[in-house]
């Protein structure tokens, strides 16, 4: 591959040009742009799940805000106490709870993340076939990763399911309709 434009200085340090055009190894180019850019695209992702992790956890405590200003009093809020839908409202309040549906789903995609990222850096290989043995170390370890997440969401959900914990807890749609959030 000539890469034209690109000259050698002579051995000398003459500040001439030499008339050999220079030679871009093909693995060069993984030092130059294909590292780069993976750092950078692992660094967008982080900063976006970063972010829209701060956005919701804000928004949240925003409707809380509001939510609590809506009682005027420590009367009010007695009588939303002793009721055993205020009470589960004034402690999901507290915390923030994912249902299990949630946390497997969040392990599953976890997992199929990784593994395509995964897939992704072994097929590097394909279409450059020599360098890149970074690469598959890396495609080898972070594949393994995404398919040992999805195998873990595999076993959390058939425990679940088989301890009868998916069905002990109610998806908010049947929560709205038993009365609890209007």
């Amino acid at each position: 591959m000539h890469a034209y434009g690109f000259y050698l200085l002579t051995a000398m340090g003459d500040p001439t040009w030499s008339a050999k055009p220079a030679f871009i190894d093909p693995s060069d180019l993984v030092a130059i742009v294909v590292i780069p850019s993976f750092c950078l695209m692992v660094g967008w992702l982080v900063w976006i799940v970063t972010r829209t992790n701060h956005l919701k956890t804000k928004s949240r405590i925003e409707m809380q805000h509001r939510l609590l200003e809506k009682i005027g009093s420590a009367k009010e809020l007695m009588e939303l106490m002793q009721t055993d839908d205020g009470r589960r409202f004034l402690e999901s309040l507290a915390t923030e709870q994912k249902t299990r549906h949630e946390q497997i789903l969040s392990t599953v995609q976890t997992g199929v993340i990784l593994t395509v990222i995964g897939l992704g850096s072994l097929s590097i290989r394909l279409f450059v076939p020599t360098g890149f043995g970074l690469f598959i170390v890396i495609g080898v370890f972070v594949g393994a990763l995404g398919v040992g997440f999805v195998i873990s969401a595999g076993v959390a959900y058939w425990l679940s399911k088989s301890w009868d914990l998916l069905d002990s807890q109610k998806a908010p749609s049947e929560m709205r309709d038993a009365g609890l959030f209007r």
